[in-house]
């Protein structure tokens, strides 16, 4: 049967015939060795018996041949021919011849006839040295005896010798040896045998069941049956095989989860990746390239990735691509690339060379990520990087460059330019009244009207909020005449903005404000803004709609107003700033209180003036922490006085900026508590423009204040915006009339006439009126006969804290 065919290949079975033919090969050259040891014994014993016998057959012969007993002799030979081991006997001369008769004469026989394997020379040897020879014939495995026998029985004769030759047979050939020690043999066999056996056992056991084991495992293992493998017990090679193979299948396992993983991985990818061979046949796709592309996998694979190609992408990508990966080395860029059904997009594409052993470029993988939409973005990001968002004018980042372009070809030409910055005014009051989204429309419509100024020389651009700027490009001609180049351009700006603007079926009236910079080498573009900004701010502390030129010394002002601002900030800290206070009297003419005036007392320039930092610090946030800094004095002057019963109050002036921020009541009545002082002794001075601004939430704080007993004074009335519809609205105790309309008192007429009505309207609201300002006695008794409270020169200047209370609480009254 086909199964039970002898398996040559079999370890086993190789392991058994070597085993059985090295035990075979033992025992036969175990038998040979052990019949050539008895066949050896046997011929050292006839060489022993052969030496003893043909001694005595010596001795014999030579005393009968002395004694003339021939018959004795023969009598010797004849016994010796019948020795059952004697094959033959002679006696011969020394010339070899045989003697029949021992005393006869010689017969021609010679002894090579008679004993064909004799020696002559161990005949002669034998007669030489009268010693007996022994001859071993291998090939009748016998013996030939050379005797010396000395023939002459006289002493005095010269001696003769002949030679008696017998041929002795050995008693034993290899048969009979073999034979002999058959039972040796066949026990030493029967001991290699069983060991044999055990040695197959052992080797079954510690080699051919562990390879089996081992070759099991590798079978399985091809089979990726991991989980049925077998341990391996046997020889310490086969366990380090198998432990090799664990660990190498281990590492496999290991490796085909990571390549499944990467697999899924790259299945799963939303960017594309595609494998091609040398020749640039694609091999592999994973589904992205699929999806991204919309060919198929049966129409990707084997195909050139040109049939992507939109052919829009510039040459020198491929030349630089192509060099790249010539080097060995891996390539990124942007390739513009269709789809399958002719739609386009971009790809940022890596590209890397796979090289094998040999260090040869065998596949390139490439890794496709469609970048359309980020290109999109990118182009957008740039576009408002350079351009405002809400207009799609060029922004401040974009004129900047276009400036400095200008200036280095101003700089090359001798030529001049100018910068117009215009800034709508008073646009907040639109964005509070109508919304954002209204003062965006405005924006926007302004923009339309003032896109029909620009030409190839002039170039329009939105800051953001409320301002646009032109830029001249600069042209060969005097200064002067730039200067009134611009000037035009300026007044048909304001001619298109004069102009109302229908937004939402309403006609919307806008001014706006000019500030002219001419442009030459010398600046920068950071200063011609700066400085066009600088003439702008003039232009609207000119009131609006206005134009206005930059001047230099306009540039020292703003460079005075920055370095005031940066040494203020340096005066909060270091403590350089002073209360005064100017004292404030009653109908009467009795002290009331006082108002706290701020002063500087500069390390370098002496005593500011408050007309030269308030201002500036109005611009800033500075005006907010100086308003604190002051309140918290004033609080600690009037905590002070109140400790001293005196009933008199306190009055800090307000700015807009600090009414406007979101915690002024928390922060207003966390200062009242920290000095410990009764609100009802303070006075909060504001403007009436600052409340019109905005009214409902000055009201909204004016109120939270008051029910703490803060009380509130309208400063400088009747210079702003004086309404009954306001007055009558804000909560409010006093009126302080400004003192423009005092200094004409007792002479005008007209400035008498509007006290008179303020008076009218102060008392039909039940609020006090206190007149700043006093200089003389006559405004003194003017104030006095109508009731009002009184400040100014007249009763005292501001003084220090110290000194005022030096001059007004040292005594009563």
């Amino acid at each position: 049967m086909q199964g039970c065919r002898f398996n040559s290949k079999s370890l086993l079975n190789q392991i058994v015939a070597i085993v059985l033919l090295l035990g075979s090969a033992t025992i036969m050259m175990s038998a040979l060795y052990l019949t050539h040891e008895q066949v050896e014994s046997s011929h050292e014993h006839i060489k022993r018996e052969l030496q003893t016998l043909m001694g005595l057959t010596q001795g014999a012969m030579n005393r009968s041949f002395r004694y003339q007993k021939i018959p004795a002799v023969e009598e010797i030979i004849s016994e010796l021919k019948a020795h059952r081991r004697v094959k033959e006997a002679a006696l011969f001369t020394q010339a070899g011849e045989q003697r029949v008769n021992v005393l006869g004469e010689a017969q021609v026989k010679s002894l090579t006839s008679m004993f064909p394997q004799s020696s002559e020379e161990v005949f002669l040897a034998s007669i030489q040295q009268q010693n007996l020879k022994i001859q071993h014939v291998t090939k009748t495995d016998s013996y030939l005896a050379y005797i010396p026998i000395k023939t002459v029985p006289d002493a005095l004769a010269e001696p003769e010798y002949q030679v008696f030759v017998v041929e002795y047979m050995l008693p034993i050939t290899w048969a009979d040896a073999f034979v002999y020690k058959l039972p040796l043999i066949g026990g030493w066999a029967f001991i290699l045998l069983l060991i044999l056996t055990i040695s197959i056992a052992y080797l079954n056991h510690r080699v051919v069941q562990p390879a089996q084991a081992l070759v099991r495992n590798i079978t399985r293992a091809v089979h990726h049956q991991l989980d049925q493998l077998e341990s391996v017990r046997g020889a310490s090679e086969l366990t380090e095989i198998n432990q090799a193979l664990n660990s190498m299948l281990a590492e496999r396992n290991a490796n085909e989860e990571r390549l499944i993983k990467l697999s899924t991985a790259i299945e799963q990818s939303s960017e594309g990746v595609v494998i091609t061979d040398h020749q640039a046949r694609i091999e592999y796709v994973n589904q992205s390239m699929v999806n991204n592309t919309g060919y198929s996998r049966e129409q990707l694979i084997g195909s050139d990735p040109k049939i992507l190609s939109s052919g829009k992408t510039p040459r020198s990508t491929f030349t630089a691509l192509w060099a790249r990966l010539n080097e060995g080395k891996s390539w990124t860029g942007e390739l513009y690339n269709k789809r399958a059904d002719g739609s386009e997009f971009v790809e940022l594409q890596t590209i890397t060379p796979l090289k094998n052993s040999a260090g040869e470029v065998t596949h390139f993988v490439g890794v496709r990520q469609d970048i359309t939409e980020q290109k999109a973005i990118q182009e957008r990001l740039h576009f408002l990087a350079y351009n405002d968002s809400l207009t799609h004018l060029p922004n401040r980042t974009s004129t900047m460059e276009r400036l400095q372009r200008y200036i280095d070809g101003a700089h090359a030409r001798g030529a001049y330019g100018a910068v117009l910055l215009i800034n709508i005014d008073r646009f907040k009051v639109i964005n509070d009244a109508r919304g954002f989204q209204f003062g965006n429309e405005v924006i926007t419509k302004l923009s339309m009207r003032l896109r029909k100024l620009k030409s190839s020389g002039i170039r329009l651009s939105h800051f953001g909020a409320d301002t646009f700027c032109f830029i001249m490009k600069p042209e060969r001609m005097e200064k002067q005449d730039m200067r009134a180049k611009a000037l035009v351009l300026a007044e048909d700006v304001l001619n298109l903005c004069s102009k109302p603007i229908c937004i939402e079926e309403q006609d919307v009236s806008i001014t706006v404000s000019i500030g002219i910079r001419l442009l030459d080498s010398t600046e920068t573009p950071e200063g011609l803004l700066r400085s066009a900004e600088t003439a702008l701010h003039t232009a609207k502390d000119l009131g609006g709609n206005q134009i206005f030129n930059y001047r230099h010394e306009d540039g020292r002002r703003a460079e005075y107003i920055f370095l005031i601002e940066h040494e203020l900030r340096e005066a909060l800290r270091e403590e350089q700033l002073e209360c005064y206070l100017q004292a404030q009297v009653d109908e009467t003419g009795a002290l009331a209180g006082a108002e706290t005036l701020v002063r500087w007392h500069h390390p370098v320039r002496g005593l500011v003036s408050p007309g030269d930092f308030i201002p500036v610090a109005e611009r800033s946030d500075l005006i907010k922490q100086l308003d604190m800094w002051v309140l918290e004095r004033s609080l600690e002057f009037l905590s002070g006085w109140q400790q001293q019963q005196r009933d008199l109050t306190i009055a800090v002036n307000i700015s807009p900026r600090t009414l406007r921020s979101k915690h002024f009541v928390t922060e207003v009545l966390t200062a009242i508590e920290r000095a410990g002082a009764n609100s009802c002794g303070l006075v909060l001075e504001i403007t009436e423009g600052l409340v019109v601004e905005d009214l409902s939430g000055s009201i909204e704080k004016m109120k939270a204040l008051q029910t703490h007993g803060v009380q509130f004074s309208i400063d400088d009335f009747g210079t702003g915006y004086s309404s009954l519809t306001y007055i009558r609205e804000l909560p409010a105790q006093e009126l302080k009339i400004d003192q423009s309309f005092i200094r004409g008192v007792p002479e005008s007429k007209a400035d008498i006439a509007m006290i008179e009505s303020i008076l009218t309207v102060a008392k039909n609201l039940r609020i006090r009126v206190l007149a700043e300002g006093i200089e003389t006695a006559e405004q003194a008794e003017f104030c006095k006969q109508r009731n009002m409270w009184g400040q100014g020169y007249y009763y005292d200047k501001p003084k220090p804290h110290a000194d005022w209370c030096e001059a007004w609480l040292s005594h009563e009254g």
